[in-house]
C-alpha cells in the first residue's frame, strides 16, 4: 500500500538510528510534523512519519479495518527504513508499538505517549463517561463541532486550549471503531515478551488516558511513569517542548548512538 510517509533530515546526522513517529486513531503523520518532528531533527535524529490506512494522506478505508491491518502498515514502513528506528507512539500508536516490540527485539528504544495501556480502552472509556456523562448528555450535538468547548475539551483538553483547534480538528479521520475499541482489548499486548527499554509518559489532563492506566502501562513494562500537566495531544498542545526534552535526555542517557 502507498502510505503516506514524511521524511525529516537532520543537518547533521548525530544518531544512527532513526526515529518513527506512530499517530494515534482519527489523526495522522501531520501530527508529529508541526513540532516533534523538526525539534528531533535539530538535535541530530533523521525522523519518519507515516499515516496509517485511511487516516491523513493515505489511502485505502478505515470502516472494516483491524488492528492487525494498521500493525502490517507499521511493518512495512519500518521495512523500508535503513536501521531500526526508535519508535514513539501516541495512544492507538502506542498500542502498535506494543504489539511490535514482542516480535523485534532489534528496536532500540520505544517511547509510549498517552498510550493505550495494556488492559486496553474499554476501562478508560467507561471512565470518561462517567466522569463527564453531564456533558455528554446535556450538550451531544456540540461534540460534532470543532470550535465548541467541549470538543476542545475532549479532544484537545488541555486547560490552555490550543489557538490552532480548528485547523487540527480539520484534520481529523473518522477511525475504524473495531481497531479502537474492541481489537485494542480483546488482542491485547504481552509486555513480558518485550525486551526493549521503554519510557512511558502521560497527561494530567488527558480525557482518555487517565493517570492510573499510565501507570499500569509502566508497571507492566518495569518502570515509572513520567506525567506532565498537558493533554492528551501530548506533540501538539502548549508544553510540548517540556516532553520532547525530556523524551531527547532520556534517549541521550541511554547512550544511543
Amino acid at each position: 500500500m502507498n502510505l503516506e510517509v514524511l521524511e525529516n533530515q537532520p543537518t547533521a546526522v548525530a544518531f544512527s538510528h532513526p526515529i518513527l513517529f506512530v499517530h494515534g486513531a482519527t489523526h495522522g503523520a501531520w501530527v508529529w510534523n508541526e513540532y516533534w518532528m523538526p525539534y528531533f531533527a535539530s538535535k541530530g535524529f533523521k525522523g519518519y512519519a507515516f499515516s496509517l490506512r485511511g487516516h491523513g494522506n493515505s489511502p485505502s478505508s478505515t470502516v472494516l479495518a483491524s488492528w492487525q491491518h494498521y500493525y502490517r502498515d507499521l511493518v512495512e514502513v519500518i521495512e523500508t527504513l535503513p536501521q531500526p528506528p526508535i519508535l514513539i507512539g501516541h495512544a492507538m500508536g502506542g498500542y502498535l508499538v506494543q504489539r511490535y516490540l514482542e516480535h523485534h527485539h532489534e528496536i532500540p528504544l520505544a517511547v509510549l505517549v498517552a498510550s493505550v495501556p495494556p488492559k486496553g480502552m474499554i476501562y478508560s472509556y467507561r471512565q470518561s463517561v462517567m466522569k463527564y456523562s453531564n456533558q455528554f448528555i446535556q450538550k451531544p450535538a456540540e461534540f460534532a463541532s470543532p470550535n465548541s468547548d467541549l470538543t476542545k475539551r475532549f479532544v484537545f483538553a488541555s486547560r490552555r486550549l490550543s489557538n490552532h483547534l480548528g485547523h487540527y480538528y480539520r484534520q481529523l479521520k473518522l477511525d475504524s471503531w473495531r481497531a479502537m475499541l474492541w481489537d485494542v482489548s480483546a488482542h491485547p499486548p504481552r509486555p513480558a515478551r518485550v525486551k526493549t527499554k521503554v519510557l512511558v509518559l502521560g497527561a494530567t489532563y488527558d480525557w482518555l488516558i487517565p493517570r492510573d492506566s499510565v501507570e499500569a502501562t509502566a508497571q507492566a513494562y518495569h518502570t515509572q511513569p513520567i506525567m506532565f500537566k498537558i493533554a492528551h495531544n501530548m506533540m501538539l498542545e502548549p508544553g510540548w517542548q517540556a516532553v520532547a526534552d525530556h523524551i531527547m535526555a532520556w534517549l541521550q542517557h541511554q547512550a544511543v548512538a
